[in-house]
């Protein structure tokens, strides 16, 4: 896919985890107050969605990155401090995403999420509908010199740099070996218990209830991460 139509998607999709965690982290506070399952589940499939909608957000948004490096008028240091932001961001709303399906499996399970899982779900969304608003924040200031931070003012250190962390994947011996360990252990655990419930949907091993395979669920989410 050329690096401008990725641009582009990255343009089309970036206000989505912005505007998406307002309306979920609203509702599930709602519901909260209101002790109200259903509106909970709402809540905690749309932290979801949006949690897989980030992914591509940035993963995309590199490509817009390297689309505007040449172009006159864009500021590099914002870039680079925009995709750190963007990055420290991500890996919060994962956490609420995945907090937001265990939430959703405890429902599925027990009929309720746990206090402790909704309380968890409340505390990391906040912190990653604020990080995620520094960033889009930061991105805005890119193409928007009338709103662009002072000279001096641009933050050029994160928690989480992306080019940090490439630099030690590349200069560490075991940390790329380390991590397509995890990635084939992962795919192992997917691909399995993805077989085995298809499996006994087509029929096969009817002996295995659908209670029991729905307890492997975690398992594959587990390999997911």
């Amino acid at each position: 896919m050329r690096l401008e139509t990725q641009a582009h998607i990255h343009l089309l999709l970036n206000h989505f985890p912005t505007v998406g965690f307002i309306v979920a982290l609203g509702l599930f506070a709602v519901a909260l107050y209101m002790k109200s399952d259903y509106m909970k589940r709402v809540g905690l499939g749309i932290f979801l969605i949006i949690a897989l909608i980030s992914l591509p957000v940035y993963m995309t948004g590199k490509a817009a990155q390297s689309a505007l490096k040449d172009k006159p008028g864009i500021s590099q240091p914002l870039t680079e401090a925009h995709q750190d932001a963007a990055l420290l961001a991500l890996a919060f709303m994962e956490i609420t995403g995945i907090l937001s399906w265990l939430g959703l499996w405890q429902f599925r399970r027990v009929s309720r999420a746990s206090s402790g899982n909704s309380i968890a779900v409340l505390v990391v969304a906040v912190i990653a509908f604020a990080l995620m608003a520094r960033a889009a924040n930061i991105g805005g200031e890119i193409r928007h010199p009338e709103i662009a931070a002072q000279p001096g003012q641009v933050a050029n250190a994160e928690l989480i740099q992306a080019s940090s962390i490439a630099g030690f994947i590349n200069t560490t011996n075991w940390a790329w070996p380390t991590l397509e360990t995890l990635h084939f252990m992962g795919l192992s655990l997917i691909l399995g218990v993805a077989l085995i419930v298809n499996l006994r949907m087509l029929g096969v091993a009817k002996n295995i209830s659908f209670a029991a395979l729905h307890r492997l669920l975690p398992w594959g989410i587990l390999g997911l991460l």
